[in-house]
């Protein structure tokens, strides 16, 4: 009899495992279709992100393309501007320096008794 008693009490939990083993099988399940669910969901926004991040960078590149060309320009005029300024400074250092030197012959010639 106390062995009956015992093997029923065996089985009894037995069963009562099996069920519990039975929903745990179900929660895990279900558990891994919610994180499947949620990975797409994750993925979807990623690739969202990365279509909206793309956009924005095009943007940043097309902006930044238009303001380099814009400076270069603007380099482009004032570098012109300061040839041409160099190069009539460089005219009037040139005359100065022939009339300086003519003044330095005149007056070399006068003092020496050149003329």
């Amino acid at each position: 009899m106390d062995y009956e008693s015992r093997l029923s009490k065996v089985e009894a939990q037995l069963e009562i495992h099996q069920k519990e083993i039975e929903r745990l099988h179900q929660a895990i399940s279900e558990l891994r279709s919610l994180m499947l669910e949620r990975y797409d969901r994750l993925d979807l926004r990623i690739n969202e992100l990365r279509q909206h991040t793309d956009l924005s960078i095009a943007e940043l590149r097309k902006h930044v393309d238009q303001q380099l060309q814009r400076l270069e320009g603007s380099l482009e005029s004032g570098l012109s501007e300061v040839r041409r300024e160099a190069s009539v400074n460089m005219r009037w250092m040139m005359g100065m320096w022939l009339s300086t030197m003519g003044l330095i012959a005149g007056m070399a010639g006068r003092v020496f008794g050149l003329y």
